[in-house]
C-alpha cells in the first residue's frame, strides 16, 4: 500500500472532474496534459476492487488545496468526467493523518461521487452526497484491507469540526464511515433498492437483446437507463442505430448514446465516439472523436463484459475497435475477424453481417479471400431476423450477381424491405438500381427521389448521386447551384469521391466562382479521407506544374504513393515514365517493374510495354517468344498497338514463321481498333511488294487516307509525299500542300518543316516570307 501512496503523490499526473465549485485553477490549464500509466493504475487498483470502470481522467492541480469530481465541457462540446487534486494537499493530509490510507480515501471519495452520480450538475457539495461519497468509499477501502482507524483517517485529518454549507459536521461523517465499514466487514449487503431495480431490469434487457426480442429489451433497458443503471441507454442507442424491431432513428440513437455518456456508462462513451467519427445524428467531428477512443478503459469494458457475460454483442464491438482503431486499441485487420468470427457464431445480428461484409469485400487476402456465397449465406442469416443493413445487403447480393444469380425484381423486394426501416443504404442503393434503365424518364425520377431521399438522412453517396442528377439533368432540371451545393455536404462528410468532384466545380466555375486553389485543396482533403485517385491527380499536377510549382520528384512520390495503394493507371504512368525518361532519369529496370505490377492486374498498356521490353531487350534479356505472349495477353484485352505488334512479329517472322497475310490479318483487326499505323503498315506491304501484294497504288493511297481518317499523321504526310513528288499518281502541288498542311497544322513536325522549305523555295507555289514565318513559328513552339 505504501508503494502505491507514493507513487501517487510523487508521479506528475493529471486527474478528472471536479465536484467542488472552484475554477480548480482554470481546470489546470485548460486540460493541457498527457495521462500518467502509473497514476491511472493506481485509482484502476481501487476500482477493481469494487468491480467498476474507470470513467473519468485524473489530473493533478497545484495550489487548489484539496481534491474534487467535476464535469468539465470540451472544446468538441462533451461534457467530460475528472478528479482533480493536489498532490501537496495529499501529502499534508497523510502526514497529519500519519496513515498512507488518508490519502487513498480522499480519491475513493472523489471517485464515489462519479460514480454516485452527484457531479452532474456542477452545483457543488450537498451534505447528503457528502455523506453518500463517505459510505461508498469506506466500503471500498474496507475492503481494500483498512482498518476503522484507518478508514477514518482522512476526516479525522481535517481542521473543521462543525458543519459547513457544503459539509456535515466532522462528528456526523465518522459515524457514517463507522456505519459502511462495520457493515462491509460484517457482510451485510449494500442496501440500494433502486440501482438493485435498474439492474435487473438491465439484465432482462440482455436477455430479451440476446432473443431477438426488442420489443421487450427496449422496454428494460428504458425502465434500467431511467431508473439508474446509464448502460440501458447504450442498449437503446444500439438498437435504433441498427433498426432492431424499430425504424433506424439516428437522432434516437445519438440522443440516448449522450444521456449514457453524460451520466457515465462507459460503452455509451464508445458510442458517442463511433457517431461523431462518421457524423451519425449529428455533425461530424472526428477529432473529439479520437479523443474519446483514446480512453483505453471502454475497450477494457467490452472485453471484461463479454469474458463475464459471453454475450456476443460485446464481442462484435471489439471488433469493430479493431476494424477501426476505435476505442482505444490499434487498428488490427486478424484480431478484428476473429471477434467478429465469435460474434457472428454466437449469434450476434450485426456480427454476422460485418463477418459476411469481410467475406464480401475480401480486403486483405492474407487474413480472408473474397468469397461472395460464404458473404450472402451471413446476410441472409442475420437478414431472417430482420437487421436491415442485411436484408439491403442481401438486395444488393442480387443486384449484381455476387455470389447468386442476378435478379433486378428480388434485388428491389429486398431494398424495399430494408427501406421499410428507414435504412438509407436500401434508398441509395435502389436509385442506383433505377438510375441504370437510362432509357425511362420514369425511372430516372424514381432514383432522383430515392437519391433525395437517402441524402436528407445523412447518405453521403447519395448526396453525390443527388449532385449529378442535378448537374447532368438526370430525373430534374439541371440547376448548378443545387448541384455544387450537394456535392459540397458530400465533401464536408469526408466523402473522398465527393471530395474530388467538388474540385472539378471549382476547376470549371460550375455553380460556383472558379478557383484553382479551391480546386487543388479539395483535392488534397480527397486524398486525406482516402482517394487513392486523388493522390494519382495530385501527382500530375506536380508534374506538370497544375496549380503548384512544378516539382517531378514531388510528382512521382505522388503516383507511387497511388501505385502503392493498388492505382493500376499509377502503375502503368510509371512504367512509362520510367521507360521514356519523361520527368525522370531513364531507368528500363523499374520500368520493367511496375509495367509487370500493372499488367498482372490487366492494365493493356503496361502488358502491351512488357512485351515491347521483351522485344527490344530494354531492362531484361531479348526474347521474342516471351514477348509474343505478352503481346497477346495485351491484345485480348483490346489494346490495338499490342494487335500491331502481333502483326509486326508476323511480318518479320520473330517468334513465329513469318506471315505477311497473317500480319494483315492482324494490321486490320488493330485497324478496327482505331489504329492508324496498322492501315498505313498495310499500304508500305504493298508500296514494298511484300508477300507477294502487288505495289498498287490505289489501293496504297487507299490505305494512307484510312490511316489519315484514323489520325495518324505518318500517313498523312506520306500521302501529301506521294503527290508532291508524282509517285505513282498525277504530280498535284495543290493536293500535295493540303495533306502538308492538315498534318503541320496538327503538329506533325516533318509536314511542318516541308512546308517551310515550300514557302522559302517557292516549290509548287509562291515564295511567301510571311507563311514561311508563321511555320518557322509553329515549328519553334512545338520542338520547345
Amino acid at each position: 500500500m505504501r508503494y502505491f501512496i507514493l507513487l501517487l503523490l510523487s508521479s506528475n499526473f493529471i486527474l478528472s472532474q471536479n465536484f467542488n465549485p472552484s475554477p480548480e485553477e482554470t481546470y489546470c490549464s485548460m486540460l493541457s496534459f498527457s495521462p500518467d500509466p502509473e497514476a491511472q493504475f493506481i485509482v484502476d487498483k481501487i476500482l477493481n476492487e469494487i468491480g467498476a470502470f474507470r470513467n473519468f481522467t485524473i489530473q493533478a492541480c497545484e495550489g487548489i488545496e484539496g481534491a474534487s469530481a467535476k464535469i468539465v465541457e470540451t472544446i468538441g462540446g462533451q461534457k467530460e468526467r475528472y478528479i482533480f487534486y493536489d498532490k501537496k494537499f495529499l501529502e499534508k493530509i497523510r502526514n497529519k493523518a500519519n496513515s498512507d490510507w488518508a490519502p487513498l480515501c480522499i480519491l475513493a471519495h472523489e471517485i464515489a461521487h462519479h460514480l454516485n452520480g452527484h457531479a452532474l450538475n456542477n452545483r457543488g457539495s450537498i451534505h447528503r452526497f457528502e455523506l453518500e461519497a463517505d459510505y461508498s468509499a469506506t466500503r471500498w477501502v474496507a475492503r481494500m484491507g483498512a482498518s476503522l482507524k484507518e478508514a477514518q483517517s482522512a476526516v479525522n485529518a481535517l481542521e473543521y469540526e462543525k458543519e459547513t454549507p457544503k459539509h456535515p459536521a466532522k462528528a456526523d461523517r465518522l459515524k457514517q464511515i463507522e456505519k459502511a465499514w462495520r457493515d462491509e466487514n460484517g457482510m451485510q449487503t449494500e442496501s440500494n433498492p433502486k440501482r438493485d431495480a435498474s439492474d435487473i431490469e438491465f439484465n432482462m434487457g440482455i436477455k430479451a437483446f440476446e432473443a431477438k426480442a426488442f420489443d421487450n429489451a427496449i422496454k428494460h433497458f428504458t425502465k434500467s437507463a431511467r431508473s439508474g443503471n446509464p448502460d440501458g441507454y447504450y442498449f437503446l442507442s444500439v438498437i435504433y442505430y441498427s433498426g432492431l424491431g424499430v425504424k433506424i432513428d439516428y437522432a434516437k440513437a445519438y440522443s440516448n448514446a449522450q444521456k449514457g455518456y453524460d451520466k457515465g456508462s462507459v460503452p455509451s462513451v464508445y458510442q458517442l465516439g463511433k457517431y461523431l467519427s462518421n457524423g451519425i445524428g449529428i455533425k461530424m467531428n472526428k477529432a473529439e472523436a479520437q479523443r474519446l477512443f483514446k480512453k483505453d478503459y471502454q475497450f477494457k469494458w467490452f472485453k471484461d463484459k463479454y469474458s463475464k457475460t459471453k454475450v456476443p454483442h460485446y464481442a462484435y464491438v471489439i471488433g469493430y475497435m479493431f476494424e477501426h482503431g476505435y476505442g482505444g486499441v490499434n487498428q488490427d485487420s486478424y484480431t478484428a475477424f476473429q471477434w467478429y468470427k465469435t460474434s457472428a457464431e454466437e449469434g450476434d445480428l450485426v456480427g454476422m453481417n460485418n463477418f459476411g461484409v469481410l467475406y464480401g469485400d475480401g480486403n486483405n487476402s492474407d487474413i480472408i479471400s473474397r468469397n461472395d456465397t460464404i458473404a450472402l449465406n451471413w446476410y441472409k442469416k442475420a437478414a431472417n431476423f430482420g437487421l436491415p443493413v442485411s436484408i439491403s445487403n442481401v438486395g444488393n447480393m442480387y443486384h449484381f450477381g455476387k455470389g447468386v444469380e442476378k435478379n433486378l425484381e428480388k434485388a428491389k423486394i429486398y431494398y424495399n424491405k430494408a427501406m421499410a426501416s428507414n435504412l438509407h443504404d436500401a434508398m441509395y442503393g435502389l436509385a442506383i438500381l433505377y438510375s441504370a434503365e437510362k432509357e425511362s424518364a420514369k425511372s430516372q425520377k424514381i432514383a432522383f427521389d430515392l437519391y433525395f431521399k437517402a441524402a436528407k438522412l445523412g447518405n453521403s453517396r447519395a448526396m453525390r448521386e443527388l449532385a449529378n442528377c442535378y448537374k447532368n439533368a438526370k430525373g430534374t432540371e439541371e440547376n448548378s447551384k443545387q448541384a455544387f451545393l450537394w456535392m459540397q455536404k458530400a465533401a464536408a462528410l469526408q466523402n473522398p469521391t465527393g471530395a474530388l468532384e467538388l474540385s472539378n466545380f471549382f476547376i470549371t466555375g460550375y455553380g460556383v466562382e472558379q478557383s484553382d486553389e479551391d480546386a487543388f485543396n479539395w483535392r488534397m482533403k480527397s486524398h486525406e479521407y482516402g482517394s487513392i485517385l486523388a493522390k494519382r491527380i495530385i501527382g500530375y499536377h506536380y508534374l506538370k506544374g497544375w496549380h503548384v510549382e512544378q516539382d517531378s520528384k514531388v510528382g512521382l512520390n505522388w503516383l507511387e504513393l497511388a501505385a502503392d495503394k493498388g492505382d493500376v493507371p499509377a502503375m502503368s504512368a510509371l512504367a512509362e515514365f520510367y521507360f521514356t525518361g519523361k520527368y525522370v532519369m531513364q531507368d528500363y529496370k523499374l520500368a520493367l517493374e511496375w509495367a509487370k505490377k500493372a499488367a498482372l492486374l490487366q492494365n493493356p498498356y503496361a502488358t502491351n510495354l512488357v512485351g515491347l521490353m521483351y522485344y527490344r531487350g530494354n531492362g531484361t534479356k531479348q526474347n521474342w517468344p516471351e514477348a509474343y505472349e505478352w503481346y497477346k495477353k495485351a491484345d485480348s484485352l483490346g489494346f490495338s498497338e499490342a494487335t500491331f505488334n502481333l502483326g509486326v512479329l508476323h511480318r518479320k517472322g520473330r517468334a513465329v514463321p513469318k506471315n505477311v497475310d497473317k500480319a494483315v490479318e492482324f494490321y486490320k483487326k488493330a485497324m478496327d481498333r482505331g489504329n492508324g499505323r496498322a492501315a498505313e503498315a498495310i499500304a508500305f506491304i504493298h508500296y514494298n511488294e511484300e508477300g507477294g501484294y502487288p505495289k498498287d497504288f490505289e489501293k496504297i493511297i487507299f490505305w494512307l487516307k484510312k490511316a489519315d481518317e484514323l489520325g495518324y499523321l505518318g500517313s498523312t504526310c506520306n500521302l501529301a509525299d506521294l503527290y508532291f513528288d508524282g509517285e505513282g499518281v498525277t504530280q498535284n502541288y495543290q493536293e500535295a500542300l493540303k495533306w502538308y498542311t492538315k498534318a503541320g497544322e496538327k503538329g506533325f513536325k516533318k509536314a511542318i518543316e516541308k512546308l517551310i522549305k515550300i514557302y522559302s523555295e517557292g516549290l509548287g507555289v509562291a515564295k511567301n516570307p510571311e507563311k514561311e514565318k508563321y511555320w518557322h513559328k509553329k515549328l519553334y513552339s512545338e520542338t520547345n
